[in-house]
């Protein structure tokens, strides 16, 4: 109620088809040098649109807070989980790449 209230922030993202062969979502920590994504947002959710092809083939929608979100990163890096990469026009962002089927395993830490 709070996110449709406008009372909290949400961060939206969507995934394009890649999600399906790889298992893995990505999330942006820094651009052309800079922080940005993960690392400077200011929203309390953050919303992974999981498509197809086209905006309108969403198949899913992954919504958790950011602070849950920034919380898996370090525990799916620190168990060698999670890795990051560069992608994005010229492969000016850098991300790390989060396995879909570990994210929300608590015992990973």
């Amino acid at each position: 109620a709070d996110i449709m209230e406008g009372k909290q922030l949400v961060e939206i993202k969507t995934e394009r088809e890649i999600w399906k062969t790889t298992g893995n979502i990505a999330i942006e920590w820094k651009s052309r040098g800079e922080l940005s994504g993960i690392a400077t947002t200011k929203a309390d959710w953050w919303a992974h649109f999981l498509a197809g092809k086209e905006d309108d083939d969403t198949e899913a929608l992954v919504l958790m807070t950011v602070p849950y979100l920034k919380r898996r990163i370090k525990s799916l890096k620190k168990a060698g989980l999670a890795h990051e990469t560069r992608g994005g026009d010229d492969d000016t962002s850098q991300m790390v790449l989060l396995p879909l089927k570990h994210l929300f395993n608590e015992d990973i830490e």
